[in-house]
């Protein structure tokens, strides 16, 4: 059922009218009292409008009341744009621009009189709503519990499960038991959170593991209590007690039940569920648990919860998340529900239902729910009127009780993310929603509540999509390394509640499913699959109160007349210019019309991979413009009027390969938080970029023709990413990088160079991430390595130090020279001194001139996972065996290593955690001894040995590796190979092959056994192209043929190896 939440737009236009550049042009034009009375009835509107919004379910009229506040609302916030354009405008014009504008004096009574007019009315209209608001006795800055207003109350649940009746969950229920089992996990008592979407079988899983024989015999006490939205510490102890004695508990003062509790529950080993929790309270949990702790070693609590929040906080493990069931086990749900017992069933039925169960997406209340619906059904059309209906439309049948279920926790939403979740429903099922986007899209609208701790409207968003993730109203789909959520998708199920509660303001219009927006849609998907899009944007003429148009635009290009996209951008600015995010990404235009300038609401435009080549200058109009996407586009240049966009918190300018400069207007976009350059062909930032004091991220990542950085970089006190990432021509670094106390990101640093900047300029920075220290030949004194304090930098997961690599030369071909002496001591003295944090998980050394490796190198990196020693002088390898976490060791152009013995073991079941090995062109080493204990690298599955031609003998059979790389001339590996060595491979490949040569016999022999081979030519020059490299790919059914950059495939064609 459609809901109607006001209170972040009515939020959004108090504080537009509570700006000071507004009430200042109001004065000069003479609209200031109008504006005051507005903004007071608004605030008291704004004292009930929560009652208001949570009553609404259960009163028609206060949901009609809010539909028309909300449609004024939007009228005033068209009205408050035009006019802080004007405002905006009058405030920044110079003298001769004032002049300009009283010559203007006609044009600019006729805006004034339009002005007061709207403004006037909108009052009128405000006072009508105001007025009626009296009927309905709404109570100011009360908030309404849930339990008391929602749709449907959640029913107590008990403990009894029918084992036969559940399917799919056996792998879950022996998960949760064999924690409830372990009594080694400490002497507090052990909590696990199961978590999930509502439907999903939180409290059946619950309940089978509740009754398990294994946990009955094992816990002296059981008890199960439904908690519900009420976490109040008397109801629970009472009904914890009832459910431990199994009778009735008389209510009595709080001291009296918690002494009877703990009578019941001393030196007792129990298992308590807590059921359906919704509270976030820290501290309610807290004295619940001190009651909890006088139980015996052992003692268990499970909670089921939407809320992974609700599961961090009361568990001692990590949350179980529940997945969803398999197809098989949903159908065998819906099977029984919707045929019973009966025999012989209707194919045809079976059919539809199979793609009904597919609605479902593994949601076993939806199963059970759908197959309830059909049970009585018997007619075709019956049946494949639910299969071809949205089941958001089935909500109002009161036997279909899953929307219902799941409403709870939209319930549970605070009105902005009530907002932010309805807005979702724009976007088709299924589909990939990036978190960027969507926050950007977000704040477009106005719906993000500001912080009372300045954050920005940003970071609220995502900490929004946290929280829906939490509610399990999201689900996860691609998450960077430091956690950040980067993508989200929705459950079919929770797109449906989406569309119930958004109602008609979220449309998705589809060609193929005919499916069009209403004139009152303000939010809309235009999915453009078949038909020509001139052709059916022609619908949106009438939704002139379109404040979103997302374009997904899957057409053929090729399919689209330049007359036709333009027709259609005319329509855009022409008519439904109310506009505030506009997402043409992919669109085929290659210039934006004049008529784009009308788009003065606009706070949101994509034209990402568009052909776009001129940016119009006008496009200075667009004042209200927070974010402007054109990556990926074939823009040659950006326009000096960019410097106008004084709202502007996003410059995406990343792959327009064809852009080579930045205007210097840029340094006026006082606002901009996030400008992304990365891979352009910039060569150099303007100066000016320096002036952006809010700058919170600058992109550069490969930006190969940048040489060098602004001077003034130091200026930018608020950037914290500063992401020069694969700028491999960069030769130094700009001053004064210490003043950068704000700075997180920074994967390069360059000491030395045009600037002589040093390491002391890292000191203070609290850095994350990647770090790569290169050059480091011109770092002169111990001292300078040390005040980099690298082992203080416990954020930083990746670290790469690096000389030139005719430094590494230089120190192998003239090692007796005095010179190359003190380099290698000094290089060795700053090594020691660059020890890392404990914390690292990946190194890289690399032309390193030492003889030998640092001390810190034993021991300390308790957390690596990759290790790579590159093109490095030295003669052994330290110790690395006893590293607990190594996973990959790659060991390359090492000359001067002769022996891999104990001293790299360091002891028995040594690199217990690797599993891939690398050694390539160890051109001395004569020696590879197996280690001591039971099993020789008992995890690794990859082995790379390449070009280690003095090796006489391998330290084992190697029975884990699936996976070898070699060339094809090794004959210590062909051996291996003969005599059964790898016995578990699967994948072979084979480098330096001459196809003039026989594929090796070994190779024939055990294809049978391989999943795949590849036999890797040798590079041969070629006329024209000097790099070509032929591969071929031998497998089950295909050969496969690589030159160059390129990829050319024969086809599949069977391939047959005998003995």
């Amino acid at each position: 059922m459609t809901e109607i939440v006001a209170t972040s737009l009515l939020r959004f236009i108090s504080e537009k009218l509570a700006s000071k550049a507004i009430a200042e042009f109001a004065m000069q034009i003479g609209i200031d009292k109008e504006l005051r009375k507005l903004e007071r009835t608004l605030s008291t509107i704004q004292d009930v409008l929560e009652d208001a919004e949570a009553r609404q379910v259960k009163e028609k009229a206060l949901r009609s009341w809010l539909s028309q506040l909300k449609e004024l609302a939007y009228d005033a916030d068209d009205v408050l744009d035009e006019f802080s354009f004007k405002a905006a405008k009058l405030k920044k014009a110079n003298m001769k621009e004032k002049v300009r504008n009283l010559l203007c004096l006609p044009k600019n009574i006729a805006f004034q009189r339009k002005i007061a007019l709207r403004v006037k009315e909108i009052n009128e209209r405000l006072d009508e709503i105001a007025e009626v608001r009296s009927k309905f006795h709404l109570k100011e800055g009360v908030f309404r519990s849930f339990k008391l207003e929602r749709s449907i109350t959640s029913e107590e649940t008990g403990s009894f499960i029918k084992e036969s009746e559940v399917y799919g969950r056996e792998v879950d229920k022996e998960k949760i038991v064999e924690f409830l089992m372990n009594t080694s996990v400490g002497d507090d008592i052990g909590v696990i959170g199961i978590v999930g979407l509502g439907g999903l079988g939180k409290t059946t899983l619950a309940g089978l593991v509740y009754n398990d024989e294994r946990v009955c015999g094992h816990f002296q006490k059981r008890m199960w209590v439904c908690v519900s939205e009420e976490f109040e510490l008397k109801r629970l102890v009472r009904l914890i007690i009832e459910s431990a004695t199994g009778s009735e508990f008389s209510p009595m003062n709080m001291d009296a039940m918690q002494r009877s509790l703990i009578n019941q529950l001393q030196e007792k080993r129990f298992l308590l569920v807590l059921d359906d929790v919704w509270s976030e309270s820290h501290e309610k949990w807290d004295s619940l648990r001190a009651l909890l702790t006088v139980g015996a070693k052992g003692s268990k609590v499970i909670v089921t919860t939407r809320n992974e929040h609700v599961a961090s906080i009361m568990g001692t493990i990590s949350p179980y998340r529940l997945s969803n069931l398999s197809f098989d086990d949903c159908w065998l749900l819906f099977e029984r529900r919707a045929f019973g017992n009966e025999v012989e069933r209707n194919p045809d039925f079976v059919a539809i239902g199979k793609e009904i169960v597919k609605k479902c997406g593994g949601v076993p209340l939806a199963a059970k729910a759908l197959g309830g619906l059909l049970r009585f059904k018997r007619t075709e059309s019956e049946w494949l009127a639910i299969k071809d209906n949205e089941l958001w439309k089935l909500a109002s049948d009161e036997n279909y009780e899953v929307l219902p279920a799941l409403k709870l926790s939209y319930d549970h939403l605070s009105s902005c993310l009530k907002q932010c979740f309805a807005y979702c429903s724009i976007f088709p099922k299924d589909f990939n929603i990036n978190t960027t986007t969507l926050v950007k899209l977000w704040g477009a609208e106005g719906f993000l509540e500001p912080s009372a701790g300045h954050i920005h409207w940003e970071q609220i968003g995502l900490q929004c999509v946290e929280e829906l993730q939490a509610r399990s109203l999201f689900q996860v789909n691609m998450i960077e390394q430091g956690g950040v959520i980067t993508q989200v998708k929705m459950h079919d199920l929770v797109h449906d509640l989406a569309q119930s509660v958004a109602g008609i303001e979220c449309s998705i219009v589809d060609d193929l499913t005919q499916r069009y927006p209403s004139q009152n849609s303000r939010y809309v998907s235009f999915i453009c699959n078949q038909k020509p899009l001139s052709a059916t944007l022609e619908l949106l003429r009438d939704a002139k109160k379109l404040r979103t148009l997302y374009l997904d635009y899957r057409r053929n290009v090729d399919r689209e007349t330049e007359q036709s996209v333009q027709e259609v951008l005319h329509v855009i600015s022409s008519d439904i210019n109310l506009l505030r995010a506009l997402h043409l990404q992919s669109y085929p235009l290659k210039a934006l019309p004049h008529t784009f300038k009308k788009l003065r609401h606009l706070r949101y435009l994509d034209l990402s991979s568009t052909p776009l080549e001129i940016f119009p200058q006008c496009i200075n109009t667009l004042h209200s413009l927070q974010t402007l996407n054109l990556c990926n586009s074939e823009i040659k240049s950006i326009p000096d009027s960019i410097g106008d966009l004084h709202n502007l918190c996003t410059l995406k300018i990343s792959h327009c390969f064809n852009l080579t400069s930045l205007p210097g207007s840029i340094g006026r976009l006082n606002c901009l938080r996030e400008l992304d350059c990365s891979r352009t062909k910039i060569n150099s930032l303007p100066e000016s970029v320096c002036t952006l004091s809010n700058l919170h991220t600058l992109g550069l990542e490969d930006c190969f023709f940048i040489h060098e950085l602004p001077h003034n970089l130091s200026n930018m006190k608020s950037l914290v990413n500063l992401n020069i990432h694969g700028c491999i021509n960069l030769t130094c670094m700009p001053m004064n990088l210490r003043k950068l106390k704000q700075l997180r990101t920074l994967p390069i640093f360059i000491p030395g160079g045009k600037n002589n900047c040093t390491l002391k300029e890292l000191g203070s920075l609290k850095l994350e991430g990647i770090l790569q220290l290169k050059n480091l030949q011109n770092v002169r004194c111990v001292e300078e390595a040390k005040a980099a304090q690298l082992s203080e930098k416990h954020n930083i997961r990746s670290l790469k130090l690096s000389w030139l690599c005719n430094s590494y030369i230089n120190s192998v071909e003239a090692f007796d020279e005095y010179d190359t002496i003190v380099e290698i001591l000094l290089a060795e003295d700053v090594l020691e001194s660059l020890q890392p944090s404990k914390s690292l998980e990946e190194l890289k050394i690399e032309g390193y001139v030492g003889r030998a490796f640092p001390s810190w190198m034993n021991l300390s990196l308790s957390n690596l996972v990759r290790l790579t020693l590159a093109c490095c002088a030295c003669e052994k390898i330290p110790t690395l065996g006893l590293l607990p976490r190594l996973q990959v060791l790659n060991l390359v152009e090492l000359p001067l290593v002769k022996h891999l013995g104990s001293d790299f073991y360091g002891g028995a079941n040594a690199f217990s955690s690797l599993q891939e090995l690398e050694l390539n062109c160890l051109t001395d080493l004569e020696e590879w001894c197996s280690a001591a204990g039971e099993k020789f690298l008992p995890r690794l599955h990859t082995l790379i040995l390449l070009d280690c031609p003095k090796l006489k003998a391998l330290p084992s059979v190697f029975s884990s590796v699936e996976n070898l790389i070699m060339n094809v001339d090794d004959k210590l590996l062909l051996s291996s190979l003969q005599h059964r060595g790898f016995p578990n491979l699967k994948h072979l490949k084979m480098k330096n092959y001459d196809d003039k040569d026989p594929i090796p016999e070994i190779v024939t022999e055990r294809a049978e056994c391989l999943i795949s081979w590849t036999m890797e030519t040798k590079p041969e020059p070629k006329e024209g192209d000097p790099t070509t490299m032929s591969t071929f790919n031998f497998g089950m059914v295909t050969l496969r043929f690589e030159e160059g950059k390129g990829t050319k495939q024969s086809g599949s064609i069977p391939l047959f190896l005998g003995r």
